[in-house]
């Protein structure tokens, strides 16, 4: 029996990580996992967070994908309070995986959180946020998923669907 999980992505990202969401999505269909993410299997008339929620409901787990989608180049962090601090080329990771992220962990869902290695480490991608393990892979290249280091807490993650 296929079951539906929550595939948390960006559905505008560098070609260079085509090949990491194609794969991903190719091994979740392998195991009978038919992936969802709003926007790219899914598009409705409703708020996305509506849409979000209502898809949630529907699935077994969630696997967020942490892909750059922002560069800050120059900026500062907290301005004008005693915790200013300048944040110079930090990669961030889609709004939408943060509140993709929190809406499953509201909902109990199972969670795997994939990150390329060089995001900033904040919000649920922070280690601690959330009860989950972050997994950290050069996502642009789909090699990774051939590795113990990604199958076997992937494994782990698909028994707990």
């Amino acid at each position: 029996m296929t079951k539906n999980i929550f595939l948390s992505r960006p559905n505008r990202y560098n070609p260079v990580y085509t090949s990491t969401v194609k794969r991903l999505t190719e091994e979740l269909r392998k195991r009978s996992l038919n992936p969802i993410t709003i926007g790219s299997t899914v598009f409705s008339n409703e708020y996305p967070t509506s849409a979000i929620r209502k898809e949630m409901q529907a699935c077994s787990g969630i696997i967020i994908l942490g892909i750059p989608q922002m560069l800050v180049r120059n900026g500062i962090s907290k301005p004008k309070t005693k915790f200013e601090k300048e944040v110079n080329n930090k990669l961030y990771p889609s709004v939408w995986n943060q509140i993709e992220g929190a809406m499953a962990f509201m909902l109990n869902l199972p969670t795997m959180l994939i990150s390329e290695k060089d995001l900033h480490n904040e919000g649920l991608f922070e280690i601690g946020t959330l009860p989950i393990t972050k997994h950290e892979y050069n996502l642009k290249s789909a090699d990774w998923m051939n590795s113990s280091e990604f199958l076997d807490p992937f494994n782990e993650w698909i028994g707990l669907l």
